[in-house]
């Protein structure tokens, strides 16, 4: 698949996935599941451009179509689709939230593969300085769009919409990943 239609989509598919998690949990714990969101995805982005930091670009995207790489990711985003419908069909909502503090592994090979495409002839450390600006805008805009939300209350039909949301993300992404062998 192409990089260029790969990465809008997969972030606005993130975006609205983690956003409709983040606001599930009790509102008085708003900013302490931010921080840690914040934490988990700005680690997870930094392992992923620090690692492959010096593969080319063509080799960095080969790696993520590798079978030993796409296995445990489509196994990753099979078990969260049984998780949300679990979640779903059990009816604990408030715990959601949990399914968004996980590494997304397809979130961070788009914002790490991001700067590289930008900035294509520069050095790999702009390549890395460029990863970390792009997860602290993905972290900024998520924290952004749920402060503006704060006060709305959710009720089961739209609990349970956000939740089936998040499913089909995970299902969606399970249809991304495309090993070659």
């Amino acid at each position: 698949m192409n990089a260029f239609v790969l990465i809008p989509f997969a972030l606005i598919l993130f975006f609205l996935r983690d956003y409709l998690l983040l606001q599930m949990g009790p509102v008085r714990l708003l900013s302490a599941r931010l921080r840690l969101y914040a934490l988990v995805v700005f680690a997870s982005i930094l392992l992923v451009s620090g690692t492959t930091f010096r593969l080319s670009d063509e080799k960095f995207f080969n790696l993520f179509q590798t079978p030993r790489v796409v296995l445990p990711i489509v196994g990753f985003y099979a078990l969260f689709v049984t998780i949300c419908l679990w979640i779903r069909r059990s009816g604990r909502h408030h715990r959601a939230w949990l399914l968004a503090m996980a590494p997304n592994p397809l979130l961070a090979f788009c914002v790490a593969l991001l700067p590289r495409l930008v900035f294509s002839s520069s050095s790999m450390y702009s390549i890395t300085a460029g990863s970390v600006l792009a997860a602290c805008v993905w972290i900024g805009l998520i924290s952004l769009c749920l402060r503006g939300t704060v006060e709305v209350r959710m009720d089961a039909s739209d609990l349970d919409f956000s939740i089936g949301i998040a499913a089909w993300v995970n299902a969606i992404a399970l249809l991304l990943c495309q090993p070659t062998f």
